[in-house]
């Protein structure tokens, strides 16, 4: 069954030069919670998330150890 989620995109400013760069906040309706974006992968990658959380980034470079 597929479960439909409702949000509110508000976009504040995007650059005319690069349409990649995007800037605005992504609204839950549900739940509320409010999410950034400053690119359009940004923007999709918040829309793809499962729990209403944007998926954390990894961070490369540093060994698996020293990760907080």
């Amino acid at each position: 069954m597929t479960v439909l989620k409702n949000y509110i995109i508000r976009v504040y400013r995007r650059d005319r030069s690069d349409s990649d760069k995007i800037w605005g906040i992504v609204e839950d309706i549900e739940s509320g919670m409010k999410h950034r974006f400053t690119t359009f992968g940004g923007l999709k990658r918040v829309l793809a998330a499962t729990d209403g959380r944007p998926p954390r980034k990894q961070r490369e470079g540093l060994p698996a150890k020293s990760r907080k």
